[in-house]
């Protein structure tokens, strides 16, 4: 008994060793190549500065006749000035993702304004269950998995925190498929109205089925015709625990509820699609704002000639665009108290 004892304990010791070893000498390094996003976001956040703003490729996407180039972000640290505004932008970042940053946060840092981009679309099975979830992931496996040696075994044989891509792709199309979608969507599931749209299709002013449109159409309706069960939504609960982050550390927090091409939605798609996503933000908006936290509603805030793809349902807008999301949001944090905002 004690013979296995002392080589349990050899064992033990011999692990711990190593795992002292790995952080001391590749941790950081490991860090760099498999979680560059986190280490980005660390330095980011190391830095002097009083806002902080979250965001996905909305923040710097630019179109090809912007004259001014700058993020949402920059023009509102323009306005903002002297106050130093600090960014973080991730191309296809959710809620999920915004949470554990949030986190990382250390209690030095001199940042007392948080903004998230809330994003409606991210809250769609589409983007629940991305494909890119597993390769987001595994940037935060080795930031927080213990021990770290354990969580780079993992890295090294594949593994994940989060499903393969094709069973997450399953469980979107279960989703479509399934889950009854609430008024005043026209049929009982997502799969059902994309089909009839696709059916149907969308007719030109000869007549005439124009393919393109009837996709666009198509990928409106599987991009916002969904249900939000406030119970069991991952991004919801998400949301719900950066506002419980906010007042426990005592930061202001607000979330720029992004545009969406709702006149094109409901121009391809039918009103049901734009009823949908005006009741989506309307949701989301009350919860928030009831639970104290600053909500800049910008859903509908830009026209059509605003976005930059016309034959996809992104949130990427022209420099005119991102100026009114930026003046927007630097009224927010200029004029309005904390639990207020603009509608």
């Amino acid at each position: 008994m004690r013979n296995i004892l002392g080589r349990l304990g050899l064992v033990l010791l011999v692990l711990l060793g190593m795992e002292e070893v790995y952080r001391r000498v590749h941790y950081a390094a490991d860090m760099r190549l498999y979680a560059p996003a986190v280490v980005r976001f660390d330095s980011v956040v190391g830095l002097d500065g009083d806002v902080l703003y979250l965001g996905e490729s909305s923040n710097w996407t630019t179109g090809p006749e912007d004259r001014d180039m700058r993020s949402i972000s920059q023009m509102v640290g323009d306005a903002l000035f002297p106050v130093v505004v600090r960014d973080f932008t991730e191309p296809a970042t959710h809620g999920g993702h915004y949470r554990r940053l949030l986190e990382r946060i250390p209690d030095f840092s001199g940042i007392e304004t948080v903004v998230v981009t809330l994003n409606l679309r991210s809250f769609g099975p589409d983007w629940v269950y991305s494909r890119l979830e597993p390769q987001l992931a595994r940037q935060f496996l080795l930031a927080e998995l213990e021990p770290r040696l354990w969580a780079r075994l993992r890295i090294g044989l594949g593994s994940s925190v989060l499903d393969s891509p094709e069973r997450l792709e399953g469980l979107r199309n279960r989703q479509w498929a399934s889950v009854v979608l609430p008024a005043p969507a026209p049929y009982p599931t997502t799969r059902a109205w994309d089909r009839a749209l696709n059916e149907i299709g969308w007719l030109d002013a000869d007549r005439m089925r124009n393919q393109d449109s009837t996709e666009l159409a198509c990928h409106y309706v599987k991009s916002y015709g969904f249900g939000i069960d406030p119970a069991r939504h991952p991004r919801v609960r998400d949301f719900d625990a950066m506002a419980d982050w906010a007042r426990t550390r005592g930061k202001r927090l607000v979330f720029l509820l992004l545009a969406e091409n709702v006149q094109q939605a409901e121009a391809l798609a039918g009103p049901e699609i734009a009823e949908l996503m005006r009741a989506h933000a309307d949701f989301l908006v009350h919860r928030y704002r009831s639970r104290g936290i600053e909500v800049v509603n910008a859903l509908e805030v830009l026209p059509p000639s605003a976005f930059i793809d016309k034959d996809w349902t992104t949130e990427h807008y022209t420099e005119a665009g991102r100026s009114v999301l930026a003046r927007r949001l630097t009224h927010q944090l200029q004029t309005q108290p904390q639990g207020d905002a603009m509608p």
